[in-house]
């Protein structure tokens, strides 16, 4: 995603939301964090 002219760095924010407890959610709240730490415009919530 590219940032538009004008807009902060908020507005082009992602954010990752994991939903679950089962084997996934927790496989995938673990690893990602990880995955995307040299992205800063990245952020998970678990």
């Amino acid at each position: 995603m590219r940032a538009r002219h004008g807009m902060g760095a908020a507005a082009t924010a992602h954010r990752v939301v994991i939903v679950g407890a089962g084997y996934a959610g927790m496989s995938a709240a673990v690893q990602l964090p990880s995955r995307v730490k040299r992205h800063e415009d990245v952020q998970v919530t678990w």
